[in-house]
């Protein structure tokens, strides 16, 4: 029985393919995949990322588990209000997060017009109109996924609450928490949200990062690596492992715990 975990695909569906070719959901029905969040953004396929995620899910009950990552909630976050959150679309740059959600005739009614709040409701009505499922799905995510080893989540938890972390922790450090923790706790966790290459000090390394402690990262900062890693648990033995590309161009998996 493996646990497979991937964090961080921002937009790149065709990376997140190439990359789940690795995990085998079939020969087990008790493997599972995680996904730590922040599906959308920086990519050209943010909204087919999602869908492809959710049937995923449906495709695979009980063996799919998506998290929420702070890019997912501030996107939700602007969708409820998007004059007071217009921000959210200005950082849009080009627009290329909204363009993967709406049709080209619709971009074309955003496209000449300057006044950003109104190009914000617009957009906002448009998306709501055209994904309400999808949202539905996207509003159900979960902030972190426990097992008797592991706490996964995206960005963190408030560690120092030792047991009490599900009481004491603010909501914002589930998808937000800066800095990133190392050391020792009682249970493994596993996140995303800060590039490997950030611990390592690295901008060319982009693999499962392990603090030699309780701490997994696996943000791979896809946009610019266009590399997923994968985290892969045998629930078993307790051995951590990941994946990397040979010469050859097949995935060769590697110890990391």
């Amino acid at each position: 029985m493996f646990y497979f975990i991937v964090s961080d695909i921002h937009g790149y569906l065709d990376v997140l393919i190439e990359t789940l070719k690795i995990i085998d959901l079939k020969t087990n029905k008790d493997n599972k995949l995680i996904f730590l969040g922040d599906y959308i953004d920086y990519g050209d396929k943010s909204c087919q990322t999602l869908y492809y995620i959710k049937e995923l899910m449906e495709n695979n009950p009980n063996q799919v588990v998506a998290l929420l990552g702070n890019h997912e909630e501030a996107f939700l976050q602007w969708l409820s209000n998007p004059t007071s959150e217009v921000q959210w679309l200005m950082e849009d740059k080009d627009f290329k997060t909204i363009k993967t959600f709406i049709t080209e005739d619709e971009y074309k009614l955003i496209a000449e017009n300057d006044d950003i709040l109104y190009i914000s409701k617009l957009v906002a009505n448009m998306i709501k109109k055209n994904h309400r499922e999808l949202l539905i799905w996207l509003k159900k995510l979960l902030y972190y996924f426990e097992t008797d080893n592991q706490i996964f989540v995206h960005a963190g938890i408030e560690e120092e609450a030792e047991e009490l972390w599900r009481l004491g922790t603010p909501k914002e450090y589930f998808t937000s928490k800066f800095p990133p923790s190392k050391g020792y706790f009682y249970k493994d966790i596993v996140a995303g949200h800060v590039g490997t290459s950030e611990f390592r000090k690295n901008k060319e390394l982009h693999e499962v990062y392990w603090d030699k402690k309780s701490h997994f990262y696996i943000d791979g900062t896809t946009k610019n690596s266009k590399i997923i890693p994968i985290l892969k648990y045998n629930v078993e033995s307790g051995a951590y492992t990941s994946f990397r590309k040979t010469e050859e161009n097949n995935w060769q998996e590697y110890k990391v715990k």
